[in-house]
């Protein structure tokens, strides 16, 4: 049996070899903008009130540095995990300021382990929020 491909055939394979790379090509995000680096202001919101101590974690990669103004904060990554742990002088709102790569891209951080403020571990972490957002002059 003998195969007749006719001009036609051929175009209309070679565009659909075309349409299949422009649609592999859209996959990939080009506009993606620029990592910009900069400062998280960074509170966690207790429904108990006043704290003094918290451990967050992230899987997320890009924490540069962290910093308090109410005490320590201290933060590592190991096994695809970051930690940080915000140790307060004094019992209230655990606050910290983070530096990251990307403000683009900020972490998702979880509480996993809070001290109320005679520094006991608390039973649970429901109802503990994290917010954060740039520091003023810091752009995302």
């Amino acid at each position: 049996m003998t195969m007749i491909v006719t001009r036609t055939s051929k175009l209309a394979a070679v565009l659909a070899s075309v349409a299949l790379l422009l649609l592999l090509a859209c996959g990939e995000d080009a506009t993606q903008p620029a990592p910009v680096p900069g400062d998280l202001a960074v509170n966690v919101v207790s429904p108990n009130g006043f704290e003094g101590a918290a451990v967050l974690q992230t899987i997320q990669e890009g924490i540069v540095d962290i910093t308090s103004e109410v005490g320590q904060a201290h933060h590592w990554r190991a096994g695809g995990v970051s930690r940080i742990v915000v140790l307060l002088d004094e019992p209230g709102d655990v606050r910290f300021t983070l530096s990251v790569a990307d403000l683009n891209r900020p972490p998702q951080l979880r509480v996993v382990e809070v001290a109320d403020p005679d520094n006991r571990l608390r039973s649970l972490v429901i109802g503990y929020v994290v917010e954060s957002e740039p520091v003023m002059g810091a752009e995302p």
